[in-house]
C-alpha cells in the first residue's frame, strides 16, 4: 500500500510540473536562481520560436494580422507604440512575429530588431542587445566599444543610430 501511495504522489508531482511548464507558471518565491534561469531560458526559447513558424501554421488571426500590417505600413504615423495584450498562450507573440517576419513590413523599415526581454532585466544589457541586433539586421559591424559604454552613452549611440530612420523594434 505504501508503494502504491508513493507512486500516486510521484505521478501527481509529475503532472503538476508538466502543467506549470505548459502554462509558464513561475516557481514560488525563494526558489534557486538556477531554476529561475532555466525558466527564463525556457520562456525565451518559446518566445523566439514564434519567429520561425511556417506560414501554414498560423490559423485564425487573419483579421488581426491585417490590422497590424496596416498600422505598420502607415508611413505618416510618426512614432507609434503598439501593445499586444491578452492571456498567456492566446497567440500574441505568434501574431506579432507573423507581422514582423513579413517581407512587406520589413521593406517599410530601414532597421528592425526582435529583442526578448525578461521580467527581471538589466537596462544596459537590453540597450546593448538592441544596438547589436539593429547593426546585425543592417549587416553592419557592431561597434567594438559597445560593451564598455555606460547607460547614457548607450542611449546616445542608439538615438544617433536611429535618428531620422524608420525602424521597428519588437520587445
Amino acid at each position: 500500500r505504501f508503494a502504491k501511495k508513493l507512486e500516486k504522489i510521484n505521478h501527481k508531482i509529475k503532472v503538476i510540473s508538466e502543467r506549470r511548464q505548459r502554462y509558464g507558471i513561475d516557481l514560488i518565491e525563494g526558489s534557486s536562481s538556477d531554476v529561475d534561469d532555466f525558466n527564463w531560458d525556457q520562456k525565451q526559447t518559446l518566445a523566439d520560436a514564434s519567429l520561425f513558424m511556417r506560414h501554414d501554421d498560423f490559423i485564425g488571426y487573419e483579421s488581426d494580422l491585417k490590422l497590424i500590417m496596416e498600422w505598420l505600413q502607415n508611413e505618416n504615423s510618426g512614432l507609434s507604440i503598439f501593445s499586444a495584450i491578452g492571456l498567456g498562450g492566446s497567440g500574441k507573440t505568434t501574431l506579432v512575429a507573423k507581422a514582423y517576419n513579413s517581407k512587406i513590413v520589413k521593406q517599410q523599415f530601414n532597421y528592425h530588431a526582435w529583442i526578448t526581454v525578461s521580467q527581471k532585466y538589466d537596462t544596459r544589457r537590453l540597450l546593448r542587445n538592441m544596438i547589436k541586433e539593429l547593426y546585425k539586421a543592417a549587416a553592419e559591424p557592431v561597434p567594438e566599444d559597445v560593451n564598455s559604454l555606460n547607460y547614457r552613452e548607450l542611449i546616445e549611440m542608439l538615438a544617433n543610430y536611429l535618428c531620422l530612420k524608420r525602424y521597428l523594434l519588437v520587445l
